[in-house]
């Protein structure tokens, strides 16, 4: 059974499988991907697009690419660097 997916924006933390992050940008409607998610590897900042599957969000598979860095100066890398507030809400 699909769930509708929620209503995000950018700024919005997400949880993508088991990783807390941060909705960097909002794809098009009608877009085979939903947003581009930032979030800490290994206390570096990584970004990659995310989908919704029905059910859950997931890391869009794309042969041969596993995600990129983000530069510090990049929307949203400072916000996930502070961690999230008990205010912020996950989607």
């Amino acid at each position: 059974m699909s769930i509708s997916m929620p209503t995000i924006e950018a700024g919005n933390w997400v949880r993508v499988g088991n990783i807390d992050g941060i909705v960097q940008e909002i794809y098009p409607q009608g877009h085979s991907y939903s947003f581009w998610f930032v979030y800490l590897n290994k206390y570096k900042p990584t970004k990659h697009p995310v989908v919704w599957n029905g059910k859950f969000w997931a890391f869009a598979e794309i042969p041969g690419y596993y995600g990129s860095y983000a530069k510090e100066s990049e929307p949203y890398v400072w916000e996930l660097k502070q961690g999230r507030s008990i205010r912020n809400p996950i989607f």
